[in-house]
């Protein structure tokens, strides 16, 4: 049965369809029952029009008095928490815990975000049971050459994976009660929530990490990576060279590698191992310009743009494993969507003591080639 919304931008009228004192989950449920956000939500009861400086959920905030920033030039302060439950107001508890899922939203998706440099992309569902797409990615489907006259085209086969898999319950407690709320400043509370977003990133990326290097177990693409060692690169005696490190990236063809995850320990070992005098994968914007008509470029080079993860879990990542990827096409993140909050009535209540954030994710492997393993043990 659809559910049917009277769009208005009478802040009133929002309040009352999504606030109902016999039911506190009203608005959180009917949201969840549309596969959106609480914020997404309002946006069909209130559509923010083209210019607006505001979102839906702000709009309502502003009506409610409730102030998020300090201005100092303009005499304007931070709200307390107390003023989201408000007793002439008493719809404005609604609001409180999209405050909490927006401002872990935020920080989770802010420029620190190591989650950006692991995932392809994401896929959201109102569910915590996914199924992953399996993709035919032979080295025999990928051998290039022209099709012999009468002979039929290469065939990739494009299907979903063999298991279905569940998202994995990340949740973290923060023990901060009704009345620390009522009567700390929104900055404070958002600090704390950003240092549980941060502990929830963490999470997440070792649970990226860990599918890359174990595989998710819905089929072959799914399957964990065996590391190559040093020897499949020339070296008999020694540690990692810089000629056998760009050999290790020029073998992901037909991926580019441009993220390699490893400890700090071994990312060093990668930054400080010798060079030539001019390296030569930098060679060619070194060259002059009077001389060439201008600095060439060259195509497909393997080794150009490269990040740098630091993951120091040698339970996942064995230490002298460095994890190389090219993430476009490596992982796929599925996050259940309205699980970010659990007992959403008991907070809309006042009736709490700590906050469950909860967070259901998992990841999938697309290509499993996208993602190479090197030893890069020394070896005597």
């Amino acid at each position: 049965m659809a559910i049917e919304v009277t769009v208005t931008h009478d802040p009133k009228d929002i309040l009352r369809q999504v606030y109902d004192p016999s039911n506190q989950k009203k608005g959180y449920e009917l949201a969840a029952s549309k596969g959106m956000t609480f914020s997404a939500f309002l946006e069909t009861i209130s559509p923010t029009k083209p210019g607006e400086p505001l979102d839906a959920y702000e709009r309502l905030l502003k009506y409610c008095g409730i102030v998020l920033k300090d201005d100092p030039d303009h005499g304007i302060y931070a709200s307390k928490g107390a003023l989201f439950f408000q007793s002439n107001l008493p719809e404005a508890r609604v609001l409180f815990p999209e405050f909490i899922n927006r401002t872990i939203r935020a920080a989770m998706m802010d420029e620190a975000n190591v989650l950006d440099y692991l995932v392809a992309g994401w896929d959201i569902a109102d569910s915590n049971v996914f199924r992953s797409f399996y993709f035919d990615d032979t080295a025999t489907q990928r051998k290039a050459g022209r099709r012999a006259e009468g002979a039929k085209p290469r065939k990739f086969k494009v299907t979903w994976s063999e298991k279905a898999v569940y998202t994995k319950d990340f949740s973290i407690e923060l023990d901060m009660s009704y009345e620390f709320v009522r009567w700390a400043s929104l900055p404070v509370i958002q600090l704390a929530l950003k240092r549980v977003a941060l502990e929830r990133q963490q999470d997440e990326v070792a649970e990226a990490v860990y599918v890359y290097v174990n595989g998710d177990g819905t089929s072959k693409e799914g399957t964990s990576i065996s590391a190559e060692t040093l020897s499949s690169y020339g070296i008999t005696n020694g540690g990692i060279t810089y000629e056998a490190y760009l050999k290790w990236l020029a073998g992901f063809d037909p991926y580019n590698p441009s993220v390699i995850v490893a400890s700090a320990a071994d990312l060093i070992s990668l930054l400080v191992m010798a060079k030539p005098s001019t390296d030569p994968a930098l060679l060619y914007a070194l060259l002059d310009k009077s001389k060439t008509g201008g600095v060439p470029t060259i195509v497909n080079l393997p080794f150009s743009q490269m990040s740098f993860v630091k993951f120091n879990d040698s339970t996942i990542l064995t230490s002298k494993y460095v994890l190389g990827i090219d993430k476009r096409f490596g992982l796929m993140g599925h996050r259940a969507l309205g699980m970010d909050l659990v007992e959403t009535d008991r907070v809309i209540d006042a009736k709490f003591e700590k906050i469950v954030i909860s967070n259901y994710v998992g990841f999938s492997k697309v290509f499993a080639s996208a993602a190479k393993i090197l030893d890069i043990t020394a070896i005597s």
